[in-house]
């Protein structure tokens, strides 16, 4: 990541959510300050390289995914909820659209000091400034403490709160995504929202060339895919720090969930979604908490 230059795959993703309210019309995430945070027109985006079968898909993924978390995190607040963190949250823009801030949601947003120095920057030169602003948490999650940065920004340790984490685990050391989630898993009554990088021999295996080569993409610009991690696997940390998996979705579940169907498509098997939540404090070794019932396993809630 260069100084003063946000992460090329928060761009990325940041590019994906403006195609998708241009040529989806927003279908999955309705976004009024995608292209501007993008920094792209939205008369030039559909001759921008976004108009193939293949970057429906994509664009599909990077909005569902973000439209699940903040389905979760709305029923979250309806049942009391008042501190939301986004962790690495890059270019996204729900704390500048906060629909709860009237009911006293706040929203901190994490993320590398480069990438949110770029994000403010680019915030401050709009004409019409955003209702709502985030409380800005510079954290570099390889060398800071994810609870320290946390609490000298005022997030509260001992009260619910929800967690988002998208485009994030991929690109941290193992440990450092354990920690994390073993932070998460010390707040009590806490939900987390993520998706992970499954390894390749665990997607099908007509996908993994075109998937090996767009992670061999992401190596060539700097920001290589560092954690694959299997769902056995992520199921078991999980457990490991106090957290229950309430959902995993792979692509086709995440596309059932909203009662959409793509036919023949299932490229964005890379990744998965998952909604974890903690059990309280006193409860530790019972069973989680939870706000709403367990989805079925077809993925349709």
């Amino acid at each position: 990541m260069q100084q003063g230059e946000p992460s090329k795959s928060a761009l990325a993703m940041a590019k994906l959510r403006a195609a998708h309210q241009v040529l989806d019309g927003g279908k999955a995430l309705l976004d009024p300050y995608a292209c501007a945070m993008a920094g792209v027109d939205p008369a030039a985006i559909s001759k921008a390289g976004f108009g193939e079968r293949k970057d429906l898909i994509r664009r599909l993924g990077t909005a569902m995914r973000s439209r699940f978390s903040e389905d979760t995190l709305g029923r979250a607040v309806e049942a009391g909820v008042r501190q939301a963190v986004s962790v690495g949250a890059g270019l996204e823009t729900f704390g500048l659209r906060n629909p709860y801030a009237d009911r006293g949601l706040k929203v901190f947003e994490v993320d590398h000091p480069a990438t949110q120095s770029w994000k403010r920057d680019r915030i401050a030169e709009w004409q019409t400034s955003p209702p709502n602003l985030p409380i800005w948490v510079p954290a570099d999650l390889e060398r800071d403490d994810l609870a320290g940065v946390l609490s000298a920004a005022g997030f509260r340790r001992d009260r619910p709160a929800f967690f988002s984490l998208l485009g994030l685990v991929g690109y941290l050391e193992r440990k450092t995504v354990r920690a994390v989630l073993e932070f998460i898993g010390t707040v009590p009554h806490s939900h987390a929202v993520f998706d992970y990088v499954v390894p390749i021999e665990h997607i099908r295996p007509e996908l993994r060339d075109n998937t090996s080569r767009r992670r061999a993409h992401a190596a060539k610009v700097g920001e290589p895919v560092i954690s694959e991690i299997d769902p056995e696997s992520m199921h078991r940390m999980l457990g490991e720090v106090c957290l229950a998996v309430e959902r995993d979705y792979d692509f086709l579940k995440l596309m059932a969930y909203f009662g959409w169907n793509v036919p023949g498509e299932t490229s964005g098997g890379a990744f998965h979604l998952i909604h974890a939540t903690a059990a309280a404090s006193e409860s530790r070794n019972g069973s989680a908490t939870d706000f709403t019932s367990r989805a079925s396993d077809d993925g349709v809630v």
